[in-house]
């Protein structure tokens, strides 16, 4: 009988931790492939500098999510910031709890828009480096990626900044 008991319990003990060993059902594998990360980058710090910022592109050709949070082991937080344009054409930035996803959207993180704010810098984010960024996702659960970090005065992926694009 002892035996039989025991056997239950690790029966019972295997299921659980197969239920919550965090596999995706197929309906959630679906949901997780539709979701795609792409264009990630990052512009480098200059020295002594406490903040960074990363750029990239999601792409959601599955059902509806959301981007619930953002982290990387470079700074003390990561954040999701916006930037606004009040009546007076004064621009600052708004913190974003929590971005929708719906079906078939294209979010796009840019320079004096959408961009993930790295505050607590732990080291410099320096030109031709990678810097490693999570991604958590209601649906399509956590994302590992990694953003190219670029010059200073880059624009974009692999663009940088001339001095006439700087004026303007």
């Amino acid at each position: 009988m002892r035996q039989m008991c025991r056997l239950l319990l690790v029966v019972v003990l295997a299921w659980t931790v197969g239920c919550s060993s965090g596999v995706a059902t197929p309906d959630e594998a679906a949901d997780a492939s539709s979701l795609r990360v792409e264009k990630v980058w990052s512009r480098a710090t200059p020295p002594g500098a406490s903040v960074g910022v990363m750029y990239l592109q999601i792409y959601n050709d599955g059902a509806a999510d959301q981007l619930l949070s953002v982290q990387s082991p470079v700074s003390e937080t990561a954040s999701i910031h916006r930037t606004v344009v009040d009546e007076n054409g004064i621009a600052r930035m708004e913190m974003v709890a929590q971005l929708d996803l719906p079906a078939g959207a294209h979010v796009v993180f840019e320079p004096s828009g959408m961009h993930v704010m790295l505050t607590g810098l732990r080291q410099p984010l320096v030109e031709g480096a990678t810097v490693p960024l999570t991604l958590e996702f209601l649906h399509a659960g956590r994302r590992q990626i990694a953003a190219k970090v670029y010059g200073i005065g880059a624009l974009s992926a692999g663009e940088q900044a001339t001095d006439h694009a700087m004026h303007h």
